[in-house]
Parts: C-alpha cells; structure tokens; sequence
C-alpha cells in the first residue's frame, strides 16, 4: 500500500491531541505506585494519600480509597510508604509556611522592598542656539520624562542667576520652624502614606471608596506620596542649602531623585507633548503654533541663544525688580505663615498613625483624624487634579463599623 503523507495541519492536530493526553500519562505515573501484599501474591497501583495510625490510605485508579494495614504489605512497600508519607508532611508543611508568609505579607504596612518607579530616561538639557521646534521639543520630552530641572535650564543664564536671586531671598523670609511646618510635614505625610500602603489601602473608608477615586489613591496619590517621600528628604533638602546654594544647583542634584517619580505621576495623569509647529523663525524671532487641548500662536524672542516667550522677555527685568522689591518689604516668616497653618492639623494626626502597630488600629487611627485630614488632603490633591472625597456618601455606614 503506498505512503500517505500528512500534511502539515494534521501534524498540527496530532501534536495538539498528543501532548495533553502525554502530560496525563506521565501525570499518573508520577502519582500512582505499585503496592505488594505480605505473601508477594497481589499488587495493586495506587496513590498513598498518607499515613493514618498503622495504615496507610490509597486512592484507587477509579476514585475509590481504601485503607491496608501496614503490616499486611511487604516490607519494600512499608518503607515506601513511609518515605511518601514524609514527603506529603514536608510538601503540607511547606504549604502552611507560604501560607503563613502570605498572610504576614497581607498584615504588613507595606511591600518589603518598597516599590519603586522606574529610572527616568537619562536628561538631555535645551540646546543653545538650536531652531525653535527643536529647542521647545526637547524641554516638553524632558520634562515629560520628569526632568523639571529642563524648565530652569530653559532660560538663558542671565534669568537663571536671576532666579537663583529671588529664590535665595523668598528663602531667606522663612524661619526654621516655618519650614519644618510646610517641608518636613510634607515629608513626613508622603513617607507615612508609602509606608503604611497596605493598611491605607485595605481600611474600609478606602475600599468603599467609588472606584475611580480608588483608582486615583492606589496610582496618583501613591506616586506622589513616594515623590514627597523621596524629593524632600530632609538629610537633602535643608533651609540653609535653598538660601546659600543656587537653585539651579539644587535642582540639579535632586533630579536623579525627582524624576522617575514625576514622570510616572504625569503618565498616570495624562500628559502629553505638546503640537508644536513653527510657522515662521527669521532674525531671532519665532511664531510658533502650540495646541494641546486648545491652541495658540506665540511669538518667541532668542535671547542669549534660548528662545524666550517675547511678551516674557519685554517684562522680564521690571518683573524681576517687583519681585525683589516685594520680597524686601515682607516681614520675615509672613511669606510662607498661611501654608504652614494650612499643613499644621497634619502633625497632630501623624503620630497616631505612625504608632499603629497593626492594621486594625491603623484603622481606628484613621477614623479619628479622618476630619482634620479631609481639607488639607482635597486641597492638595486637586493640584494634581485628583478629586479624593474622604468624607464621601459612605461616612455614616463607616463610623458604624
């Protein structure tokens, strides 16, 4: 009879059919044994599903299970038994341990290690004396990619030491108490939320949450949780190096810092580069044609090899003079006074929350100071354009609890 060949899609089906029914073969093979009785005259193939007492139980190929003595098998399937028997209490032991350390895991305030937000991409600053497209395209990819130290470096150097100036000198209007109310409650706030995730994010109030504010606590908030955390640690970030160091220089050497946590918190919110086209660039002026939700034409001025918004660049030294004449005739401290008291409820409900040694009292923690806590959290998380209500429909089913 001659040779039929098969043709590729029954090779195909063959194969499909074959390696199920293989992989359960090999399946009973691994589970099943040979077991002999004490005079070596009867044998039977079963699964030992362990040792009860001074018998062993086994499953039938049929399903059925049936208890035998062990004294009535042959020594060989005794010891057989036995070191099955061992090997079923170590996988069940094993079991119950990664049990046990889920449950731990569940319990604890946060993942160990923390999670992390991916590196940003590496920075590449604004070049001088490049085409306007080119210039205003790099900054919008920099900055998207959380680099915020490329709206600094934006400007040309004469406004950067400009800058430096003003921010040196609204610096100097602050008092240590003052800063220690704004940036290191800030810090404090941020590193409590990352560190107490779990428990944050597993309280009733939270889980009742409408979905799309839950969405925003377990992403945004999250994210900008780890950059207060990060950005403003207070071994880094101190009042006496915003008042003696550029702030250049102080952008600069938090950028490693800041950027992946910037640039995952604006992917989480939407942002995109902008459309820009450049409809005309001749004798260091620019009209250029930006749209991003809405659309706009603005004339660009190169000054000193950046290109400058014209209507900045016409204002930009008697806008400097204001400013540093205002920030002369402040009192000292009154400058940043009203945010301090807006974070100030944050201290006193902080601790509390540190304190908790568990997830329930953590809990209860948050219950108590979930009112002081509710204006300054919607204030701030509107910045970002969060909309978190934690005081929301389901207050009153919560204090039942």
């Amino acid at each position: 009879m001659p040779s039929r060949k098969i043709t590729s899609p029954s090779w195909y089906w063959f194969i499909v059919a074959l390696v199920p029914a293989m992989c359960f073969v090999f399946i009973q093979e691994a589970n099943a044994e040979n077991w002999t009785n004490l005079r070596g005259t009867h044998s039977i193939e079963a699964e030992l599903l362990g040792i009860w007492q001074d018998s062993a139980v086994f499953e039938m190929p049929d399903g059925r299970r049936v208890t035998v003595r062990l004294s009535d098998l042959r020594s060989e399937s005794r010891i057989q038994a036995h070191e099955l028997a061992k090997e079923l209490a170590q996988g069940r032991s094993e079991r119950v341990k990664e049990l046990q350390e889920l449950a731990s895991a569940l319990a604890a305030s946060a993942p160990d290690p923390l999670p992390k937000p991916p590196a940003a991409r590496p920075y590449q600053p604004p070049k001088k004396d490049a085409k306007a497209e080119d210039f205003l395209s790099q900054i919008d990819r920099a900055v998207l990619d959380g680099h915020l130290l490329a709206v600094y470096e934006a400007f040309p150097p004469s406004y950067r030491k400009d800058i430096d100036t003003i921010v040196q000198a609204g610096a100097k209007k602050i008092s240590s108490h003052t800063w220690q109310s704004i940036f290191c409650t800030l810090h404090q706030l941020g590193d409590l939320v990352v560190t107490r995730q779990q428990w944050l994010l597993s309280s009733p109030r939270t889980k009742n949450l409408p979905p799309s504010q839950l969405d925003q606590v377990e992403t945004n908030l999250m994210t900008l949780a780890g950059l207060l955390r990060d950005t403003l640690n207070p071994d880094a970030v101190t009042l006496e190096k915003i008042q003696t160091m550029g702030f250049g220089q102080f952008l600069a050497e938090r950028d490693e810092v800041l950027a992946p946590h910037l640039a995952q918190l604006l992917d989480q919110v939407g942002a995109v580069e902008r459309r820009i086209r450049v409809e005309s660039e001749e004798g260091g002026k620019a009209m250029v044609h930006i749209s991003s939700g809405t659309a706009s034409t603005i004339e660009f001025t190169l000054v000193e090899g950046y290109w400058v918004p014209s209507i900045l660049a016409q204002s930009w030294t008697n806008k400097i003079t204001e400013l540093k004449n205002s920030i002369n005739e402040i009192p000292e401290d009154s400058l940043w006074q009203s945010y301090g008291l807006t974070l100030a409820p944050i201290l006193d409900v902080i601790d509390p929350l540190k304190q908790a040694t568990d997830a329930t009292k953590f809990h209860l923690a948050m219950e108590e100071i979930i009112d002081p806590l509710q204006s300054v959290v919607t204030n701030n998380a509107a910045l970002i354009g969060l909309s978190i209500d934690l005081d929301s429909e389901n207050k009153e089913e919560m204090e039942d609890q």
